[in-house]
């Protein structure tokens, strides 16, 4: 299966470090970079097509004139798009079987997590597409992953060869993955710890180890216990539930917006 990376932007942010770090993550798992804006221009709906084509590539000119001041996209093969689609629907439109897309987003710095998780575009991408995505918080430094944290429940199965696509993907870049669990008194500790154990012989091709973190206040135990400094928090689509795990166990919303690390969704 080949990579492709998608990277939505706005042109009110600083792009030039979002842009850089996606062409960085497209070189290293070998893909071609495609670089999508939703257009915020009002175009009535009665607009006839061809109208509607030329206002949008007037717009695509114009974002692509802002690119070249970044990065230039022919040296790169770096395509851009502009869209007047719901951004889920425009990646619905790409959805190509033999592809593993990798989306990239960015969060508001005005917008709370707890909005994006239910409104918000991330929330939208990962419930109605089957894409691998990655969102970064607002100060994320934009380093490339060295370690990864793999957040896993023996109550939930992974989706292993999604999981092996990213590893393998990403083999020459990233030096430790951690496989870990957060429990309290109503966990089974044996059960966590063999579960964990198994992910960690079964991957051990790669410098694998695991952790378990114990505690009732989960936001402040998770950020004691992970080093953040160029790492991902890597966690599985599934059912509500697995989020009610991970998710307001760790306060994800308060990691994100105040611990500055990336979060990568992989499908289920």
């Amino acid at each position: 299966m080949r990579n492709r990376t998608i990277t939505l932007f706005e042109f009110s942010e600083d792009n030039e470090k979002l842009i850089n770090f996606s062409n960085d993550l497209a070189t290293e798992i070998n893909s071609n970079l495609l670089l999508v804006h939703q257009t915020d221009r009002l175009i009535p709906s009665f607009t006839d097509a061809e109208t509607k084509k030329g206002i949008l590539e007037v717009e695509k000119k114009e974002a692509i004139v802002k690119i070249n001041e970044i990065i230039d996209l022919k040296t790169h093969d770096i395509e851009c798009e502009i869209t007047e689609k719901n951004v889920v629907n425009y990646l619905e439109s790409l959805h190509d079987s033999s592809v593993c897309d990798w989306v990239i987003v960015k969060q508001k710095e005005k917008e709370e997590f707890e909005s994006f998780f239910t409104k918000s575009t991330i929330l939208k991408i990962i419930e109605e597409t089957n894409s691998l995505l990655i969102a970064l918080p607002q100060d994320f430094s934009y380093n490339m992953p060295e370690t990864l944290y793999f957040a896993s429940h023996p109550k939930f199965e992974i989706n292993h060869s999604q999981l092996e696509h990213l590893l393998n993907s990403l083999k020459n870049q990233v030096k430790k993955i951690v496989f870990f669990t957060h429990i309290d008194d109503e966990d089974n500790y044996f059960e966590i710890e063999t579960h964990l154990k198994s992910l960690e012989e079964l991957y051990q091709k790669y410098n694998t180890s695991t952790k378990i973190i114990v505690g009732n206040f989960a936001n402040s135990d998770f950020k004691n216990q992970m080093d953040f400094t160029s790492s991902f928090l890597v966690v599985q689509k599934g059912p509500r539930n697995l989020f009610d795990l991970f998710f307001r166990r760790l306060s994800i919303d308060n990691l994100i917006k105040k611990a500055a690390f990336p979060l990568i969704i992989i499908p289920k």
